[in-house]
């Protein structure tokens, strides 16, 4: 990150607080004072007896060489035999109503000035121990590196701004940790991916170069399983591109353009080219499918279904049936696909719809790229929707249970019948 550019002198908010409380004590105070020396000078009229000069009687028990007081004068004593002590004696002489009004604006000056000097200071206090959590926030964000996104703020304390504030952040680092995670992983796991046909085609070619001279059959047959690598890894390359695509939205990074389209419509192209598919497996294709709209990006949609109809063919036990089931359910759109396949335990199924990820026990003699279901979770997600791969004893779709529960292999897509905006954007 590049070091923020030195600009004009800015107060922290915690003297901006302090100053913006010690201006509003001085503003009201100031305005108080006016206020009460305006009606003090207008308000009462004023008839003040004459008053003589003020006097100051010395007690008898005082040897007093000379007393003058009047104002404000000195007094002379000797006290105790003490010769020379002098002492100041100020007075508060009244006269008339200027003096009256002089005193109290005087008095209320200083009042203002002490009132202003402490509240000034509690609201440095107090100021301080209401921004205190945001240093704990600020060293959580400045501590979160790609490397290390496991710190969380967990502020305590009173539902207010600074507790949603830290909630929000320990949210955010919770899911750039995932996001950071899933990219790790996925790399790792591409690097194996594409590590594989690249060494079954080097064996394949010191086999050729470093054995005997092969014949011409040799040849071909090398050279055919040769295409054959090239072409999965060919495949392998569109899939990550498509997954990039459709974990950014199919758009370029931005939100898809969704609009109302019936599910009927959407599926039409993808089942025609799942049921000639299947018809090559000796497999069959039904549906169940209510008409009914839902803002979506055909093109993009028809990916996730051509992917969920194709693992389905293809990792299915030939000779059974692929049932797809399109139905409306309250505020979503529900689309579920069961095949008949080898059972798989929990954690396999709850991770099926990551990368590279495959049902060990599958059928792997047209084994896909481990990428269909990722592709068609992203999909999903461009959408506003979601996808898992449930599990026949939790029965996620009660009105669609099978006799034979555990022999399938069931993905369900929930899909808003309403665009929701704010999460349209990956």
């Amino acid at each position: 990150m590049a070091p923020r550019k030195a600009g004009r002198f800015r107060l922290t908010i915690r003297a901006r607080i302090t100053l913006s409380v010690a201006l509003l004590i001085a503003l009201g105070g100031g305005i108080i004072v006016v206020g009460l020396n305006v009606f003090m000078r207008y308000g009462p009229v004023w008839a003040l007896p004459s008053v003589p000069a003020a006097t100051t009687r010395v007690p008898d028990d005082l040897l007093a060489s000379q007393v003058q007081i009047s104002g404000e004068a000195t007094a002379y004593a000797e006290l105790d035999g003490l010769e020379g002590f002098a002492a100041t004696i100020p007075s508060l002489e009244i006269r008339d109503a200027s003096d009256v009004l002089g005193t109290l604006l005087g008095s209320s000056v200083i009042v203002l000035c002490v009132i202003v000097v402490l509240g000034s200071l509690a609201a440095w206090v107090l100021a301080g121990r209401v921004l205190s959590p945001l240093h704990e926030i600020n060293a959580a964000a400045r501590s979160a590196t790609p490397t290390r996104l496991d710190r969380r703020v967990g502020l305590r304390g009173p539902r207010d701004e600074l507790t949603d504030l830290s909630d929000t952040l320990d949210e955010m680092l919770e899911r750039l940790e995932h996001a950071f995670r899933a990219q790790q992983l996925f790399a790792a796991n591409a690097s194996h991916e594409l590590r594989t046909p690249l060494a079954t085609e080097k064996a394949m070619l010191d086999m050729l170069l470093d054995g005997p001279e092969p014949t011409p059959a040799e040849y071909r047959a090398v050279a055919e399983r040769l295409r054959e690598v090239n072409r999965r890894s060919i495949a392998m390359g569109e899939a990550l591109l498509e997954l990039t695509r459709a974990q950014v939205g199919m758009g370029g990074g931005e939100a898809l353009e969704l609009a109302p389209h019936r599910a009927t419509e959407i599926l039409a192209e993808p089942l025609e080219r799942a049921r000639a598919r299947a018809v090559e497996h000796d497999m069959r294709v039904v549906t169940d499918v209510t008409p009914h709209e839902l803002p979506a990006k055909p093109e993009v949609l028809g990916r996730l279904l051509d992917n969920l109809l194709g693992n389905a063919i293809r990792h299915g036990i030939s000779g059974t049936t692929v049932r797809l089931t399109w139905l409306p359910d309250g505020d979503e759109s529900v689309l579920v696909v069961r095949n008949s396949a080898t059972p798989l335990d929990r954690e396999t199924r709850e991770r099926l719809h990551e990368p590279f990820v495959r049902g060990g026990g599958r059928v792997r003699a047209e084994s896909g790229s481990g990428l269909g279901l990722a592709i068609a979770a992203a999909v999903a997600q461009a959408h506003g929707g979601t996808l898992q791969v449930a599990d026949p004893e939790g029965r996620l779709c009660p009105a669609q249970e099978s006799k034979e529960p555990d022999e399938e292999f069931i993905v369900e897509v929930r899909l808003p019948l309403r665009a929701r905006i704010d999460t349209l954007t990956p």
